[in-house]
């Protein structure tokens, strides 16, 4: 049976993950290998959103010809794995967390 509290956090924490890779949502360094993404420099937080800025730079960076676009699929499979992993095992934690 599907925990759906489970199947929540999962859906909330791709969403933080994959927004990790919007230049709307963070600025990171430079990078162009999807596998190797830049570390953040800095978070966007909006008290009072620019919707129409916001949706470009997310449709932008959500194009599959893009470097921030690949390098979100490729964290979000790997979040994915480590999470079925642990499903796997009966674990109570992400055991892979740390290489994550």
């Amino acid at each position: 049976m599907l925990n759906r509290g489970a199947a929540s956090y999962m859906a909330v924490a791709l969403h933080s993950l994959q927004d990790s890779f919007s230049p709307g949502h963070t600025q990171r360094d430079k990078f162009t290998d999807p596998n190797a993404p830049g570390g953040i420099l800095e978070i966007h937080i909006y008290s009072k959103q620019d919707h129409s800025k916001h949706s470009s730079d997310d449709f932008e960076s959500g194009s599959i010809d893009s470097v921030h676009a690949k390098a979100a699929i490729n964290a979000s499979s790997e979040l994915m794995y480590i999470a079925a992993h642990a499903v796997g095992n009966k674990a109570n934690f992400l055991n892979d967390w740390k290489l994550f």
